[in-house]
């Protein structure tokens, strides 16, 4: 039966199982991954950068400023997610190698 962890981060994640708790973590990464495809649409210079003249724009601001809010979730659950999983991770990844 997993086991249930309270969060030490302002009470976010208080209570979830591991179960419950990883389903979480695959909604941030598919959040993140979905404003990073935002981004990647804006064109790109010679060096791979993305011009100032389009960093200007409200479209890339907003773009960037949700990447940067998903990002930022994700980051900040993944640091609980970790520590409060560490031996049920440790399991699915022995599990994993075979």
């Amino acid at each position: 039966m997993p086991r249930a962890h309270a969060s030490a981060l302002k009470g976010q994640q208080v209570g979830l199982n591991f179960d419950q708790a990883r389903e979480r973590a695959d909604a941030l990464d598919a959040r993140a991954r979905e404003a990073g495809k935002a981004l990647d649409r804006f064109p790109r210079g010679a060096m791979n950068l993305i011009p100032d003249h389009i960093k200007a724009t409200t479209e890339y601001r907003e773009a960037k400023s949700a990447f940067d809010v998903a990002f930022q979730e994700q980051r900040r659950f993944n640091a609980w997610f970790v520590r409060a999983f560490k031996r049920e991770l440790a399991q699915v990844r022995a599990a994993r190698r075979g």
